[in-house]
């Protein structure tokens, strides 16, 4: 079985592409990629190939912090229903257990894990295909799309504690502090988002459980689908 990730989550790179002056129809399509599959809410793309436009987005752009400004470039609407499942959550420690729960809707490769101590909530993240390449702008986007949730859902003033990557420090090093206002280390073991967890178990403001509840609905049941996918495809191999 080939993993896929969902085809909407993808508009984040094509902003980014559009927002360095770089055509992005031409590097997805380089990438074997259908742009008119971003429009499907259910669309799916190969793992593989996605990850090949992050590295020829990233070969083509001049900025190797390119990646961070997906901050500004995310949408609710890009990561099917847990965009609105995060949004709505009742503290950022039950949004942050939304996106371990439910990110394979998003990205089948990507698991996600969190962990807790007296201080801090630790969101970590592993791929489970180390045949896939994990570019270093894709690694910058992910956290920055996790750091814009964050600030979307709690307020503009929310810095994370900590904020590790398993690359090297690039030149625009500065980049990352003017971004996560808080320290940022490079060539870690694995990447890691670490909160306050104070803050993390305060209430968010625009907090709406009804509405959390039915998006949770909704990606249990997509959740359901993938794996039923997965298993129809095991038995058709073996068959």
């Amino acid at each position: 079985m080939t993993p896929t990730m969902l085809a909407s989550a993808a508009r984040v790179l094509w902003r980014l592409i559009e927002r360095n002056g770089v055509d992005p129809l031409s590097v997805f399509r380089e990438a074997g990629l259908d742009p008119a599959k971003m429009e499907d809410p259910r669309g799916r793309y190969p793992d593989n190939k996605a990850r090949d436009a992050w590295c020829l987005a990233s070969r083509l752009i001049g900025n190797p912090c390119f990646g961070l400004h997906a901050a500004d470039e995310w949408r609710s609407t890009d990561f099917h229903a847990l965009g609105y499942a995060f949004l709505a959550s009742r503290t950022l420690l039950t949004a942050i257990e939304r996106i371990v729960r439910y990110n394979s809707v998003v990205d089948r490769i990507i698991e996600f894990e969190r962990t807790l101590d007296d201080d801090h909530v630790r969101l970590t993240y592993h791929v489970r295909d180390t045949d896939v390449p994990e570019p270093a702008a894709l690694q910058d986007g992910r956290w920055a799309v996790v750091l814009g949730l964050c600030r979307g859902a709690y307020g503009t003033d929310f810095n994370p504690v900590e904020v590790r990557f398993t690359h090297p420090a690039p030149s625009c090093e500065g980049d990352y502090f003017g971004l996560f206002r808080c320290p940022v280390r490079f060539d870690e073991p694995l990447t890691q988002f670490v909160i306050d967890r104070a803050e993390a178990e305060s209430p968010l403001p625009a907090a709406n459980r009804e509405l959390a509840v039915a998006n949770d609905e909704i990606l249990s049941a997509y959740v359901a689908e993938l794996k039923k996918s997965d298993s129809s495809d095991v038995v058709s191999r073996v068959e």
